[in-house]
């Protein structure tokens, strides 16, 4: 049985929250006249901006939020907050500021919730508001309940652009299954070179952008891959990388479908001679069924990819990740024979049947290992020097 995955807190809750307001806005935070637009980070650590526009005159109000403690969040934080415009909402806008300055800790979406009922003058009818917004009498993030339909909807929040809404029949993310992969990753590769650190850099800026635009045009579905930005950024040499929307009448979607299974989970690592060495990608979940047991998807018994692409001697440095991604794809949708989940399909993969996986396809396909203690290092996180 998979372990319940824990509520995020800190940085990743603020971040999550951030994008779910991103997301939520304009439609779940208008009340006919005001509505809460253009969510966006600010330029400080723990900043966040929004408008509150006047629907009758397109008036617009810029609201500035800094968060005093994002570790903590949403815990143990205040929320300063001023909004720099003048004329006739400027006393208003000052009131509402000072209050939430003596408020008890809120998350983003209560603020923009709080902003958008005072500034329409709405305070009897707070929560009626609350209702229409999906919280709670306490003000409850839609984070607290990892299953609803809005925890699957991602858009970054640098977008200053009102997101577009996924068509019901495109892939959504599901931030709480990959939470439950998540736990079983080992911390980053210690390791790093200034020029890998640039490749990564590179990389990944471009992945996010093939995606962003994938997401704007509601074909995540077409894509197949998915970098959830809650799990991706805080270090370039270890990527969470979901692949999906396998064709639906595969063994392997069909599968997939039946377990409740949103994607398959899959970590990378870099090692500091990327992009001259290749990624190790290895999946987490769910298990595959072996291949001696009639299984198939180029993946190993311990969760490794089975591919000449990933080793030193088929790799070369102008491969891209994003093209990689779509290879390695394709090699699991393969059907001589195809992939399947196995009965314990929820028991996760871990890094050291994952490197006794690759080390030994290696070795009954003669692909060259260039360097097994440095891999070793790369995959396990252990100093065997």
């Amino acid at each position: 049985m998979a372990p319940t995955a824990k509520p995020l807190k800190g940085r990743k809750r603020f971040n999550a929250d951030l994008r779910e307001l991103d997301t939520s806005c304009p439609s779940d935070f208008d009340n006919g006249i005001w509505s809460v637009q253009r969510v966006r980070a600010g330029e400080d650590d723990g900043s966040v901006e929004f408008e509150l526009v006047d629907s009758r005159d397109q008036t617009r109000i810029a609201v500035h939020l800094l968060c005093s403690d994002t570790s903590e969040y949403p815990d143990t934080h205040s929320f300063f907050c001023h909004s720099p415009e003048p004329g006739s909402y400027g006393e208003q806008m000052k009131e509402i500021c000072d209050e939430m300055l003596n408020d008890r800790p809120s998350t983003i979406l209560e603020v923009a919730k709080h902003f958008l009922v005072k500034i329409s003058g709405d305070d009897d009818g707070e929560d009626s508001h609350c209702d229409d917004m999906n919280f709670d009498e306490d003000g409850r993030s839609a984070f607290d309940t990892p299953d609803t339909p809005d925890d699957s909807e991602e858009v970054l929040p640098q977008s200053s652009t009102p997101p577009v809404r996924k068509s019901k029949h495109d892939w959504v993310h599901n931030m709480s299954w990959v939470e439950k992969n998540v736990e079983h990753l080992l911390p980053p590769p210690e390791d790093s070179s200034p020029a890998a650190t640039m490749a990564l850099q590179k990389e990944f800026k471009a992945s996010m952008k093939e995606q962003t635009l994938a997401e704007k045009n509601n074909e995540l579905g077409n894509l197949g891959w998915y970098l959830p930005p809650e799990f991706n950024g805080e270090n370039l040499y270890q990527w969470v990388i979901e692949m999906h929307s396998f064709d639906p009448k595969s063994p392997l979607a069909k599968d997939m479908v039946s377990r409740g299974v949103n994607s398959l989970v899959f970590e990378t690592r870099f090692p500091p001679t990327f992009p001259h060495s290749p990624p190790f990608f290895r999946l987490v979940m769910p298990r595959f069924l072996p291949f001696m047991q009639g299984g198939g998807g180029h993946v190993t018994l311990g969760g490794s990819i089975c591919m000449d692409l990933l080793t030193s001697e088929g790799w070369l440095p102008s491969y891209n990740i994003a093209a990689v991604l779509l290879q390695i794809r394709l090699a699991i949708s393969g059907t001589t024979p195809p992939a399947r989940l196995a009965k314990n399909w929820d028991q996760p993969y871990y890094p050291q049947e994952a490197l006794q996986g690759y080390t030994k396809a290696a070795a009954v396909h003669g692909w060259k290992v260039a360097n097994q203690k440095e891999l070793e290092r790369l995959v396990t996180s252990l100093n065997l020097s």
